[in-house]
């Protein structure tokens, strides 16, 4: 309804209840009604959702402020988003269409933040919906206990119920599928399958159409099917505490010692010991 009256006060109607409907269209604000950007236009839907923060039942804030603490928020996920970059990068062989791209990226994004969440008690574990919001906040206890493996566990669970996506598509997608079995490697299009990489059991793509292939945990590398590089064992050699829980469609989460977490666990930091990639060249 909030968002009905928003689009009223720029003279247009909709007749859509369905806001993943809604998204699919766009609203055009002459620039001199925002001379502050999306503040301006976040500003105006609290005031016709009756009084809200950011959508959200808090008091009110200077949003100019509000806008300066979330671009330095912006700048602490520039790890995380250089990670999603690179490993987008490695499996861009494997997209047959810019909306594999978008939908993969969704996953790779919802995963990693759902990591942070985890690890930084100020996020609002709510946001990834009641399920995962639960595990979520049972591996924050598990961690503040010590229990390293329970959270491992914990957290794997948040990661697989995790609908933080506003877009339902991308929850259907084969190449965001959680659920991974024997017999159910191949891709509806028959044209990709999951395998084990043979060095290091990280899953990655088969690409049969690839005459290079290269795992990307361990490094291995294979021309023409001839081994012409081992690799160093991957994640699970190079972390000895990494615990290994069971093989899923995109690999394994862990958690394991560090000293680098500024946001008061900063015993903890969690680590990828899986997450697939194989670069075709």
């Amino acid at each position: 309804e909030t968002i009905k009256k928003l689009i009223g006060e720029q003279g247009l109607t909709t007749q859509s209840d369905d806001t993943s409907d809604m998204i699919k269209y766009l609203m055009l604000v002459p620039k001199e009604n925002v001379k502050n950007g999306v503040s301006d236009i976040v500003s105006l839907y609290d005031d016709l959702g009756g009084g809200t923060f950011y959508g959200e039942a808090k008091s009110k804030q200077d949003y100019l402020e509000h806008k300066l603490i979330c671009e330095q928020r912006t700048l602490d996920f520039s790890d995380t988003v250089n990670q999603i970059t690179d490993q987008l990068i490695k499996e861009a062989h494997n997209f047959e269409s810019p909306l594999e791209a978008i939908e993969r990226l969704d996953y790779l994004s919802e995963r990693a933040c759902v990591k942070l969440a985890v690890l930084r008690p100020k996020f609002d574990a709510a946001v990834f919906g009641e399920k995962s919001a639960f595990y979520i906040l049972e591996a924050r206890q598990r961690l503040a206990r010590g229990d390293k493996n329970g959270a491992d566990w914990s957290l794997r669970s948040a990661q697989k119920l995790a609908v933080s996506g506003a877009c339902p598509l991308f929850k259907s997608s084969d190449l965001n599928n959680e659920n991974d079995s024997s017999n159910n490697n191949e891709s509806s299009d028959g044209k990709k399958k999951m395998m084990k990489c043979p060095f290091c059991e990280a899953k990655v793509f088969d690409d049969p159409c690839a005459s290079v292939l290269s795992c990307w945990d361990c490094k291995a590398m294979v021309v023409n099917g001839n081994v012409k590089y081992s690799g160093d064992g991957g994640s699970k050699k190079r972390s000895q505490k990494a615990v290994e829980v069971g093989p899923t469609k995109r690999g394994h989460e862990s958690i394991e010692d560090s000293n680098n977490d500024s946001e008061g666990t900063s015993s903890t930091a969690i680590t990828n010991v899986g997450q697939l990639a194989v670069a075709a060249v």
